[in-house]
């Protein structure tokens, strides 16, 4: 085997390796119903004891949600593996998030509210409308609408458990909601083109 062949496969072995961890980073960044319940469950006074148990999911949200952002520090000192931690402290890592994002005493319709963004406030990933959508829309009708979205949220016959969520989807279940749904904007959406 000539040296330059030789090199040419380690390269290729290495771009292959390179893909696969990015593609198994990808798989992991994926958010099911399931955090977002976990999330939402741990919001409020009444989370201790009965929230526990979907704190790790939450947690998994809130990580990549926070990931990078002002938060970062706080998300970058927690274990790599979340499933692999205790509840409790899974719980207690998720309390710290959201104390840091003033998330810690509202309840879950508030704290949708707060991550989902109207109009000029930045939203989250998975929860927010495009800027362009969202200046455009009256804000009771978003205000409404977040009422509504977080019932889609709880509800499991929709959206099981283990079903990621889509990037969009929060866009387009607004676009079903505008639609036919909100009796002021029935037959009426706006979307990102």
């Amino acid at each position: 085997m000539l040296k330059e062949e030789k090199i040419l496969r380690e390269f290729i072995n290495l771009i292959l390796e390179e893909a696969d961890e990015a593609e198994t980073t990808q798989q992991n960044e994926d958010i099911t119903f399931r955090d977002l319940r976990g999330f939402f469950a741990n919001t409020g006074k009444t989370k201790k004891e009965a929230a526990k148990k979907f704190a790790k999911f939450g947690l998994k949200f809130a990580v990549s949600v926070f990931k990078g952002g002002a938060l970062g520090t706080l998300v970058d000192a927690l274990p790599g593996n979340i499933d692999g931690m205790a509840a409790e402290a899974a719980q207690n890592a998720l309390e710290d998030i959201m104390d840091k994002a003033g998330a810690s005493n509202i309840g879950p319709l508030k704290a949708l509210a707060k991550f989902y963004g109207i109009n000029e406030k930045p939203g989250t990933k998975y929860l927010s409308l495009p800027n362009e959508v969202s200046n455009l829309v009256d804000d009771d009708v978003e205000a409404e609408f977040i009422e509504y979205f977080l019932e889609l949220i709880k509800d499991k016959a929709q959206y099981p458990d283990d079903k990621i969520v889509s990037k969009n989807f929060a866009e387009s279940e607004f676009k079903k909601y505008t639609e036919s749904v909100h009796k002021k904007t029935t037959g009426a959406s706006v979307n990102k083109s």
